[in-house]
Formats: structure tokens, C-alpha cells, sequence
């Protein structure tokens, strides 16, 4: 019996629908679908919440589907070129943050070659297929809970508000200043997005 075949078989023993494991897994209705049709696996926490569910071992998924252990692996890499990718964005804000300061011509540099690192990640992951196109922010995904809709819409709010005060304060003589707090707010965003998508948290 196939992955798909098992969960699906799995879902009607306990007279789950589709939308009832959906909403017990926070996930998409279509992901359902996908997985029963076999068209795409679920990452690692997923697999761990469809075990519980269906109170099927996790090991066993693994032992007995080659190809969803394959899946598995690769979401762990693609996880820590997250992690990786988000650190680098998080220095280079950091970098960015402090330059006002510093008006050597090495420091320019840095930020330039912090930056294209960050490019590079991002140009390795998409080519290998390891990026994964339901790593979208939260304030378009559209799982996501209100009040994390509200939360970035706020926080965005703050920073667009910051990015030109920012701007406007270059012309004058608190531009210094105006800057490095919105290279802080941009930090703590920044960390919040990592956090919830970590966390996969709707």
C-alpha cells in the first residue's frame, strides 16, 4: 500500500473528511489532496501531527516509504538553508544598521559581499529545488491567523513609516539616527519572520 493510499485509508477508518484533517493539521485542503494523490509529502512536524492523528508510528512511515523518507531528508536541508539564509539577511541588516557610523571603504565592501552571499544561497536553493514555495510570509499565506495578519500589517506599517523618515532624515541632520532605528526595527522583523516560520506558527 503507497503513502497516499495508507493515510487516505487511514482518514475514512476514523470518518475524518479532507477539511477536518485540514483544519486538525493547519494546513491547506489541497494538501490533503496532494498527499493522499501522492503529489507532494509533508515536511517533518506534519508527518509527526499525521502520526499522532492517525496513530500510526513515525518510524513506520519512514520504514516503509522509500520515497517519503527521500522527501523527509531533503526538508531538513532545505530547513537549515533557511536558517542559513536568514542569518545572513540578519548580519547584513546588522552591517547595514551600524554603516552610518563607519565611513570606511572596507565596511562597503562587507555589506557587499554579506549581500552577495545572501544571493548566492538563494540561487543555490532555487536551482537544487530546495526552496519550497509555501514559505511565504504570513500576511499572504492565507492559513495564517488574524492576529498574525494584524501583526505584520502593523509591523509593516512602523517600518514603511521608519524607511522614510529614514530617507527624509538623510537631508537633514538626524538622518544618522533615523537610519540606524530603522535598521533595528528591520532586525526585530526580521527575527519575527524567522521565528514563525520556524515555528510554523498560523
Amino acid at each position: 500500500m503507497e503513502f497516499g493510499e495508507r493515510i487516505k485509508d487511514q482518514r475514512e477508518l476514523l470518518h475524518l473528511s479532507q477539511e477536518e484533517v485540514a483544519k486538525r493539521l493547519r494546513v491547506s485542503n489541497k494538501a490533503i489532496s496532494n498527499w493522499e494523490d501522492e503529489k507532494s509529502y509533508p515536511d517533518t512536524s506534519t508527518l509527526i501531527d499525521i502520526s499522532n492523528l492517525y496513530k500510526i508510528p513515525y518510524d513506520e512511515f519512514l520504514d516503509d516509504y522509500p520515497s517519503l523518507k527521500e522527501s523527509i531528508s531533503k526538508d531538513k536541508i532545505r530547513n537549515n538553508f533557511l536558517e542559513l539564509n536568514y542569518g545572513i539577511y540578519a548580519i547584513f541588516l546588522l552591517a547595514l544598521t551600524i554603516s552610518p557610523m563607519n565611513n570606511g571603504f572596507l565596511f562597503e565592501i562587507l555589506i557587499v559581499g554579506i549581500l552577495l552571499l545572501r544571493i548566492a544561497c538563494d540561487y543555490f536553493t532555487k536551482k537544487t529545488g530546495l526552496l519550497k514555495s509555501n514559505h511565504d510570509l504570513s500576511l499572504v499565506n492565507r492559513n495564517s491567523s488574524l492576529p498574525i495578519k494584524i501583526f505584520f500589517i502593523l509591523g509593516f506599517t512602523i517600518l514603511l513609516f521608519l524607511l522614510v523618515w529614514g530617507i527624509y532624515g538623510i537631508f537633514t541632520d538626524e538622518g544618522n539616527f533615523n537610519l540606524i532605528l530603522s535598521g533595528v526595527f528591520l532586525e526585530i522583523m526580521t527575527l519575527s519572520i524567522y521565528i514563525i516560520d520556524k515555528f510554523n506558527i498560523k
